[in-house]
């Protein structure tokens, strides 16, 4: 149902995303008991790398843990970085294998190109480990020989109760990127990851807090994007200038032209598109976002008399504004 809505241009809507974690569940079920490394000597006989997997005992959730990793890099385009894997040493002289789904590649492909710059899209990124295993001389061989760009194929081996290769998938991914940690010594995306940061669960990373010049300076970038006409008659007619002096003093001049704004898309969706957006549940600034960005304001779009405008109807507009702010500033 459309209803009056309040809606600040300053801020960018949050965009949930659901990241895929079947992976989890199917890379348990496989079973995995180890990793394993090949190398293949090059024309002077040096050892590098070539192949590496996940030695499993279950074919069937093996094929559908690599379903998800597949399909991650198939839906990036091709790119190996869409499977992040990241191995960390342990003080302990242990190591484990950190893996799940890029963040920065999984929002690159789950946001609509045309609301990139107009959401801040909020995720919880989704990690698997392997875990619990002793730095062995094939771990040492495959970290010493690694070459950031040199092709690896990453595949899954069917073992049995003593670890004895049965058979290897067809299906395979080519890596060119895995990334070293030493714990304790950790850098850049390390430090978000669970798995690989223990201290992470310890406290909250701080939250990015827009300035007061910030939201005013984006509000007014995104009205005058999405309501050039009106931004036109707010600056240049005297009817703004005399209803502006009614409206209370505590109000700024971007509010006054942001509660207009709001009032003249309410009404035009009340005339044009009422069933199409609903603004009486969560979401609605998203589902309004995408309305402006499709719909282009034009000198065919519906604009009420001035005298439609009232000291009442732009404070009353001011104040929806005012709580939707309130209340999505803090999120």
């Amino acid at each position: 149902m459309l209803v009056p809505f309040g809606l600040d241009f300053g801020l960018r809507p949050t965009m949930a995303l659901l990241f895929d974690t079947a992976f989890i569940e199917n890379y348990r079920k496989a079973e995995c008991g180890g990793l394993a490394y090949f190398n293949l000597a090059d024309s002077k006989g040096n050892e590098e790398p070539y192949e590496f997997g996940f030695m499993m005992k279950n074919e069937k959730y093996a094929e559908l843990f690599f379903d998800s990793l597949l399909g991650w890099q198939e839906k990036s385009g091709g790119d190996s970085n869409a499977i992040d894997m990241e191995f960390l040493e342990q003080k302990n002289g242990d190591y484990l294998l950190s893996f799940g789904p890029d963040l920065r590649l999984t929002i690159e492909r789950m946001v609509p190109s045309h609301l990139k710059d107009y959401v801040i899209p909020m995720a919880i990124q989704a990690f698997q480990s392997k875990a619990g295993m002793r730095v062995s001389h094939s771990f040492r061989l495959f970290k010493d020989k690694y070459v950031k760009g040199r092709k690896v194929a990453v595949r899954y081996y069917i073992v049995d109760d003593n670890h004895r290769v049965r058979k290897k998938s067809e299906r395979y991914f080519v890596k060119t990127e895995f990334k070293f940690s030493k714990e304790g010594e950790l850098t850049g995306d390390s430090l978000y990851n669970p798995l690989i940061n223990s201290e992470l669960k310890k406290g909250k990373p701080p939250k990015k807090m827009m300035s007061g010049e910030d939201v005013i300076t984006e509000r007014m970038k995104k009205l005058g994007e999405f309501f050039p006409l009106a931004h036109m008659r707010f600056y240049e007619e005297d009817w703004v200038s005399e209803i502006t002096k009614t409206i209370n003093t505590r109000y700024s001049r971007d509010q006054v032209f942001q509660a207009i704004c709001n009032i003249l898309l309410f009404e035009r969706l009340k005339r044009n598109d009422a069933s199409k957006v609903k603004t009486d549940s969560a979401g609605y600034d998203l589902s309004l976002l995408e309305h402006l960005i499709e719909t282009h304001e034009s000198f065919d779009s519906y604009f009420p008399e001035t005298s439609f405008f009232t000291k009442q109807s732009i404070e009353k507009q001011i104040r929806l504004d005012e709580k939707y702010f309130k209340t999505h500033s803090n999120k």
